[in-house]
């Protein structure tokens, strides 16, 4: 199944995102909770992860660390096209909402 063309672009942009903060990571870089960065065009800001032991599974299995103890993790979250963030007053969510760290698990 071929996704929709909507979806598709959706996708190659989150992961310019990703690919553009790894670039920078890879170079050296520590995100710092909090910090605004500009990836691919965009603005993300660096969220603690603060339930990161029901989120990384696969992490956690392969340095055999149980759930209390897990990798700790941060989250990326983007600014609406209007430029909000979801903690900002007025934020529509966009096409494509995003969940807030500790709100879900895998």
């Amino acid at each position: 199944m071929t996704p929709d063309p909507q979806t598709t672009a959706w996708l190659d942009q989150e992961d310019a995102h990703l690919d553009a903060v790894a670039a920078e990571i890879v170079a050296g870089r520590s995100l710092v909770p909090g910090e605004l960065l500009d990836a691919a065009r965009e603005q993300l800001v660096v969220e603690d992860c603060p339930n990161p032991g029901a989120v990384l599974l696969g992490a956690n299995r392969w340095y055999q660390r149980p759930a209390e103890y897990s990798v700790p993790a941060y989250q990326l979250a983007w600014a609406s096209p209007a430029g909000r963030f979801p903690w900002d007053a007025g934020w529509d969510g966009g096409p494509h909402r995003q969940p807030r760290p500790g709100t879900w698990t895998a």
